[in-house]
């Protein structure tokens, strides 16, 4: 099992909540049969470990050959644009975008598979 390469994020109030997100999925990702190169807000690459953007994905990580980026967001607006930006950079990748109230409750969420899987 890969260690999680780790930037920490800003704490803000509102952050508490995404970040307790962040963690407890890579707490699961860690545990989980086949996945890799578990990376949490970290430049965005492919399953090759290219850089394809300079955004940040909240999660990113390997599993089964298959690339997958996640991201939490308090705005319906800002996860629309990390959608666009993350399925652009990265078209093979499966994509999952977390909408999240301001405590970090989920209050839905939708994923998006890569045209080439």
């Amino acid at each position: 099992m890969e260690l999680v390469k780790n930037r920490t994020l800003m704490r803000t109030p509102w952050r508490t909540g995404h970040n307790r997100n962040i963690d407890d999925e890579i707490a699961i990702l860690k545990d989980s049969e086949g996945v890799s190169d578990i990376r949490k807000n970290q430049q965005q690459v492919d399953i090759n470990g290219n850089k394809v953007g300079n955004n940040k994905p909240d999660i990113q990580y390997d599993k089964d050959g298959i690339h997958h980026n996640v991201e939490y967001d308090t705005s319906p607006r800002a996860s629309k644009n990390h959608e666009k930006v993350i399925t652009a950079n990265d078209p093979n990748a499966r994509s999952t975008f977390w909408n999240i109230d301001k405590d970090g409750n989920k209050i839905g969420g939708r994923s998006v598979c890569g045209s080439g899987k």
